[in-house]
């Protein structure tokens, strides 16, 4: 073709509460494109991107990347549409499933086509052969007013199961639209559900990269004690910046997900009102946790101008047991908070029955 072909996609940027969770911000941005009027935090809420925590200090995603479900598939199912992740696929079906989408009018989620490994959208293609282009809108276009040019190659980026060759989703419209009042009962359950979950893992046989991935992760509110734990004992300054990386990275996905958690509960409030007083104490309890973690994050702020190549002398205070205590009581706090707010959640439950 001689011009490309671009859709006009919703600029994605970064911003905790509003567009933080890449899986999920992609696909509101390919869900607004093909005229459907969603929010990032009610697509959290409902999806049950506001409620997962993950916890691992052995790999940098951590909880920012990986869950046991995945948010923006189910998300999508709410609205009535089916997400389906491809990995691993060859070059030229890959190109055909994605120019196909984009022919339609409905760009393609995938992540990790520009670098680092998050959720994006690729809304357009030109060139051919050798000379193949992808247009990709993502958090980390040098210009945020267009979508960046990149050449048409194999990439690797994060599917729901762990690490993938050429991770993208395609959308398609499965049928009528399920019913709020059911979608929004199901958030609830699975809100309590992942709460509960203790450990969530990614084995070689289920990952579909050419290096197979193997990793561990502690969840819900077991995520809490392990993600603590980790922050004891002696730590040398020259390991300050891997730790408060992966620290940093856990705590703004999780007030990213509370702060959307806390919005949900108005929707909730409005789709089942005899229950209101346990959605407004929930909602008290997670904004009381979003609090918390701003203010710990505060204490040594993670230099991510400077990523990945943070001197350690400039967070070598991270280093000290004094901070990392403060770090891991107010872990406990957020703990006990996430209980309150889980323990409202079944109570509504119990009180819709």
């Amino acid at each position: 073709m001689a011009e490309p072909k671009i859709l006009d996609v919703p600029r994605i940027d970064f911003k905790v509460g509003e567009s933080a969770f890449s899986p999920v911000a992609a696909l509101v941005a390919t869900l607004r494109t093909v005229g459907e009027k969603v929010t990032y935090p009610y697509l959290m809420g409902i999806s049950g991107g506001a409620f997962r925590l993950h916890w691992t200090e052995d790999i940098d995603p951590s909880s920012a990347s990986v869950s046991s479900e995945s948010p923006a598939q189910i998300g999508a199912r709410a609205l009535g549409y089916d997400l389906r992740e491809h990995g691993g696929l060859p070059e030229a079906e890959a190109w055909k499933l994605i120019t196909q989408s984009i022919d339609a009018g409905t760009p393609v989620p995938a992540c990790g086509v520009v670098p680092p490994p998050e959720w994006q959208v690729i809304c357009g293609y030109g060139g051919i052969g050798k000379n193949r282009k992808l247009y990709v809108e993502s958090y980390f276009d040098p210009d945020p007013g267009k979508p960046s040019e990149t050449p048409f190659k194999r990439w690797t980026g994060w599917g729901s199961r762990g690490g993938m060759v050429n991770p993208f989703a395609i959308l398609r419209k499965k049928g009528a639209i399920p019913s709020h009042h059911v979608a929004a009962f199901e958030a609830l359950g699975r809100a309590v559900s992942l709460a509960r979950e203790e450990e969530f893992s990614v084995s070689a046989a289920e990952s579909t990269d050419t290096e197979p991935h193997e990793g561990h992760w502690t969840s819900g509110l077991a995520a809490y004690d392990a993600w603590a734990i980790s922050l004891g004992g002696e730590m040398l300054a020259k390991a300050a910046p891997k730790a408060l990386f992966v620290t940093d990275l856990t705590a703004y996905t999780l007030q990213d997900a509370r702060t959307c958690a806390a919005g949900f509960m108005d929707a909730l409030s409005g789709e089942f009102p005899s229950a209101r007083k346990h959605f407004e104490a929930a909602k008290e309890a997670y904004g009381k946790e979003v609090a918390m973690l701003k203010v710990v994050r505060d204490l040594v702020p993670y230099p991510w101008e400077q990523h990945p190549k943070v001197n350690p002398a400039e967070v070598a205070v991270f280093a000290k047991p004094g901070v990392r205590d403060q770090w891991a009581s107010t872990l406990a706090k957020c703990r006990d908070l996430d209980a309150k707010a889980v323990q409202e959640l079944e109570a509504a439950i119990g009180a819709l029955h």
